[in-house]
């Protein structure tokens, strides 16, 4: 019989693993978006994510690097702001609310409420949909499309 503890350091190990798979994923959406759409990477990411208990915990613990910014210039993502696009790059790079409020000076309130009419903006419901919308925009890319 696997001991408690045992049995945590494994779920602890296959979830950092499955979290690195989604990162992977999503750093090959970045660097070769002919090869997979940027919806194609956040679904086939998330996928790998569900299957991770407490994954928002987790995903706090590890944070995730970008290569480069996937955030166009302004005027290519009518209606956003320039610090909606500086909030919308710390989202990308796995920051939450309280971090991206670090980073600008922001309170977390504060960032909720840009990051709401960003959704209302680019007319998407999530994060990971915010993102994968500008990397749509920037790329050319259609959904679906490879």
């Amino acid at each position: 019989m696997i001991e408690p503890e045992q049995a945590l350091v494994a779920a602890h190990a296959d979830a950092r693993l499955r979290i690195e798979a989604s990162k992977t994923v999503l750093r090959m959406a970045i660097m070769f978006p002919d090869r997979m759409s940027p919806t194609e990477a956040c679904e086939r990411a998330l996928e790998e994510l569900d299957k991770v208990p407490q994954v928002a915990i987790l995903l706090r613990e590890v944070p995730v690097e970008v290569p480069y910014s996937i955030i166009p210039n302004t005027d290519r993502v009518r209606g956003l702001s320039a610090q909606q696009s500086k909030i919308l790059d710390l989202v990308a790079k796995g920051c939450n609310n309280e971090e991206i409020g670090k980073t600008l000076h922001l309170s977390p309130l504060t960032v909720k409420s840009h990051l709401a009419r960003v959704y209302k903006t680019l007319k998407v419901h999530n994060r990971a949909e915010a993102v994968a919308k500008v990397m749509e925009l920037k790329h050319g890319s259609n959904p679906g499309t490879n």
